[in-house]
Order: structure tokens, then sequence, then C-alpha cells
């Protein structure tokens, strides 16, 4: 029978020293995984999708003083292609006096316009300018000044000031349609202005 001796150190044979080694090494990777858990993965950073033009932050407004008898008389920005309605109602809605039936609520306001609504039995009111109303002087796009430009129905002086800085960076107008070019200027009202203005 085989005698073992206590206390006896066993040794590894020869030439496994380097993959004793190793097998501790993946063994101390493995623990410290356990220990400290697994890096945490971050989610890839998002990207804003770009944004959209010609949205609804890009458009066109009107400019309208809505008075008489209404409840809340004043200025108010109305979306380009607004109707008279729509003024009034922006303005709180008519007085129970008003005369309703002495405007044309379906016709489009322009920029620069003034809708007197009258009471019952009152004078007639001021009518926003329209095609069929009285027109004035035509008005030179290319050599009209920031007045005679205020002159034509539906353009106040924002507009008028849009024009000339337009009409200085092209050199001067070639089209009417060129119009809609400037600032604040959309299809409504081109429309409305184009019978006042010649090149």
């Amino acid at each position: 029978m085989r005698r073992i001796e206590l206390g006896r150190r066993l040794s590894p044979p020869r030439g496994s020293t380097p993959f004793v080694k190793i097998g501790i090494g993946a063994a101390l990777a493995v623990i410290a995984l356990i220990v400290f858990g697994l890096p945490r993965l971050r989610p890839p950073p998002q990207i804003a999708p770009p944004a959209v033009a010609g949205g609804p932050s890009q458009a066109a407004v009107v400019l309208v003083h809505v008075a008489g008898a209404v409840k809340k008389p004043g200025l108010y920005e109305l979306a380009e292609g607004a109707r008279v309605a729509d003024a009034i109602e922006a303005a709180g809605g008519a007085r129970p006096s008003a005369d309703l039936h002495a405007l044309n609520l379906a016709q489009a306001v322009v920029d620069g316009t003034r809708i007197e609504v009258p009471s019952k039995g009152g004078s007639s009111p001021q009518q926003p300018p329209s095609a069929t109303a009285t027109s004035p002087a035509m008005v030179s796009l290319n050599m009209a000044t920031q007045a005679e430009l205020e002159t034509i129905p539906g353009v106040g002086p924002v507009t008028a000031q849009a024009i000339l800085s337009h009409r200085d960076e092209i050199g001067g107008f070639t089209d009417l349609a060129q119009l809609l070019d400037v600032d604040g200027i959309g299809p409504a009202t081109f429309e409305s202005i184009s019978a006042y203005v010649t090149l």
C-alpha cells in the first residue's frame, strides 16, 4: 500500500503553469462581472426630425381693425383668407344692437382693413374695400412712394415698406405676380390689390 505523506505540497505537472494562470484569470473576470454587473449599454442619441419648411409657424396673417358694435373693438391678426365674420368673432362677437345684415359677412378681409360694424338704425358702415368699389388712381409699383402705396386699399404701412424693400432687392418689378414674393402678401391679398397697381 502506497503511503501518502501528510503536508506534502502537490505541484502541478510541468508545462501546465501558463494554462493555470489563464484559467485563474478567466475565473476572476467572470467573478468581477457577477459582482459588479455588466456595463450598462447607453441608448443611441435621439435625433430630432428636421423641421418641415412651410409649416403652420410660417402661415401668413393679416392685420385688421374691428370697430363699432362689437364686444372688444381693436386690432386683430387673422389668418390670410379670413372673412368679415371671422374678424367679428375675433373681436368677441357682435353686440345685440349690431346690424349684421348691413355687412357682407362672407367677404374676405385684407391687411390694413377697418371693419365698422353698425348698430341698428345707425349710419351705413364703412365696408372693407373690394374690387367693385370705386377704384383709386392706379399706383405704379416701380415709381410709388410709401405714402402712395398706402393709398391702395388693403395696403398698410408695413406692407408698403415690404413692397419698397423688395423693389430695391430685385431692382424693380417686371411682373405684377412678383408681389407674391413680398413678405405679408399671399394669394388673397394679391388678388385684392392687383386691380389697383401697375408697373
